[in-house]
């Protein structure tokens, strides 16, 4: 539902706290609308996106 993909995108953040999701859904709201807040929604899944890869790298999880 690409006319609700910030919501989609905060869903997934903040209660699934799926980042990969999120991060997708950020992406695909990026694409729609390009306000200051979806820069900010855009940049916040990726660092936890990527900060979730790292602890789980160190963790010795792999999400294969």
């Amino acid at each position: 539902d690409m006319e609700h993909a910030f919501d989609i995108a905060l869903y997934y953040f903040h209660i699934e706290q799926n980042y990969e999701l999120a991060h997708q859904w950020a992406l695909i709201n990026w694409e729609q609308a390009k306000l200051l807040e979806d820069k900010e929604l855009l940049s916040k899944t990726e660092k936890m996106m990527q900060s979730t890869l790292v602890f789980n790298a160190q963790q010795g999880v792999h999400n294969d």
